[in-house]
Parts: structure tokens; sequence; C-alpha cells
């Protein structure tokens, strides 16, 4: 349940990704989306994989951030 509720997080998260670069605001999403993941990053067996998904989620938003 706990893999489901991240990978549920993270497509979340992904598509709000792809909304930013449209146009959208969507900046609450990401926040609160990127504050509930690393909470989840937290747990285990989900602490184990910590470091890989945030390297993840921060080459997302430093790639979103040179498309400006």
């Amino acid at each position: 349940a706990k893999v489901a509720k991240l990978a549920d997080r993270l497509s979340t998260y992904l598509q709000a990704i792809r909304y930013k670069k449209l146009g959208f605001n969507v900046n609450e999403i990401i926040k609160t989306y990127d504050e509930e993941i690393s909470k989840l990053l937290d747990i285990e067996p989900l602490n184990y994989i910590k470091d890989l998904v945030v390297n993840i989620m921060n080459s997302l938003k430093e790639s979103n951030e040179d498309n400006k």
C-alpha cells in the first residue's frame, strides 16, 4: 500500500511539472506533493529509495527551471 501511495503521489507530481511547463499555475500542488512525498520517503521500506527519488525530483525541478 505504501508503494502504491508513493507511486500515485509521484505521478501527480510529475503531471503538475508538465502542466507548469505549459504555463498553468500549479505551484501549490507541486509544493504540497513535494512535502508529502518527502514524508512518505521517511517510512520504511520507502526510505531505502529516498536518495534515488529525491535525485529524480530535483532533476525534474531543475529541468523545469531551465525551460522558463
